[in-house]
């Protein structure tokens, strides 16, 4: 787990971070997300200590990041940047293994090790082993820095924007594999954006930053349906409106108090998709959202109070 204990951070002409408190779970998918400028960046490379605190502490796993022998620390954290940061005269696979020549693997296994995880990524060892950089996509480039990242199996992966200057099909298959590559390693992802519909795509939690302070930490779905703010519910209002939230259903007045009628619960962060699945299945079943019972029949009560567009 990584604590931020009250981060405060000063430069001389700004307040980039402002008493930030938050904690990433072990193995999670955690995304650090709001406008540029808002202090994500500053956060993200205090987990490595690229950037120190003016005040409160940074902490993995109960330890201080302080107290830790730097070289070690970063010897268990991959980072992958905003473009690939790759070495222009060295090969992927030199750029890859890094790490490993670092750590005094065999040059065997960093073979097999850079070969096996390039294939992970979709890039054909054979065919991309002994290209250069400039032989490469500027998503191809990224793959590789994904694979240095993982090379050495860090406990922690840090993703700083890294896909914010691709076009947007390469995004879409790098946001699809990072997903998969997090679902199948045993690796906490911490991942910088300043694009709402990425952090909702990838965030098992995410945290909305902005002016360099906590605006509110959740799941997609619990933000999208209770905005904390007027910033949150401004920041993501696009996002929102592409999902009709059962908080949204039982606002519109719909639904009737609590009885003893057995009903199925749902939260207020489910969607009506949710429930007309339910419905689907069983034409005759009743919900129950935050102590409101809402009947088979509201469901074409509230579709027709939609407004286009709030699908």
């Amino acid at each position: 787990m990584i604590t931020f204990n009250q981060i405060t951070k000063q430069y001389p002409d700004k307040l980039a971070l402002n008493q930030l408190s938050l904690k990433v779970q072990s193995h999670e998918f955690f995304v650090l997300v709001g406008p540029s400028g808002s202090g994500k960046t500053t956060l993200l490379k205090m987990i490595n200590r690229l950037e120190t605190p003016t005040s409160g502490s940074v902490s993995i796993d109960d330890k201080n990041v302080n107290d830790l022998n730097l070289t070690k620390l970063r010897q268990n954290i991959g980072y992958v940047l905003q473009s690939g940061a790759l070495f222009p005269n060295m090969t992927v696979f030199q750029n890859a293994a890094i790490q490993l020549a670092n750590l005094n693997w065999e040059p065997e296994k960093q073979h097999d090790r850079v070969a096996e995880l390039l294939t992970e990524v979709g890039l054909p060892p054979k065919e991309f082993m002994t290209k250069m950089p400039h032989e490469l996509s500027g998503g191809e480039a990224q793959r590789v820095g994904i694979v240095r990242a993982l090379a050495a199996s860090p406990m922690i992966v840090l993703m700083d924007g890294p896909f914010s200057a691709l076009d947007p099909v390469s995004t879409r298959q790098l946001q699809d594999l990072v997903l998969q590559l997090h679902q199948t390693l045993a690796t906490t992802f911490v991942f910088v954006t300043h694009d709402m519909q990425e952090a909702i795509k990838l965030a098992d939690h995410l945290a909305v930053i902005h002016n360099g302070e906590l605006q509110q930490i959740g799941t997609p779905n619990e933000i999208l349906a209770a905005p904390t703010n007027d910033f949150v519910k401004n920041f993501f209002r696009d996002a929102s409106q592409q999902k009709a939230f059962l908080a949204r259903v039982i606002e519109s007045g719909l639904g009737q108090p609590k009885n003893h009628q057995k009903a199925l619960v749902l939260q207020q962060t489910d969607t009506i998709m949710d429930w007309a699945t339910i419905l689907h299945r069983n034409p005759a079943a009743l919900i129950e959202v935050a102590n409101v019972v809402l009947v088979p029949t509201d469901f074409p009560a509230y579709i027709a109070t939609m407004k286009k567009g709030d699908h």
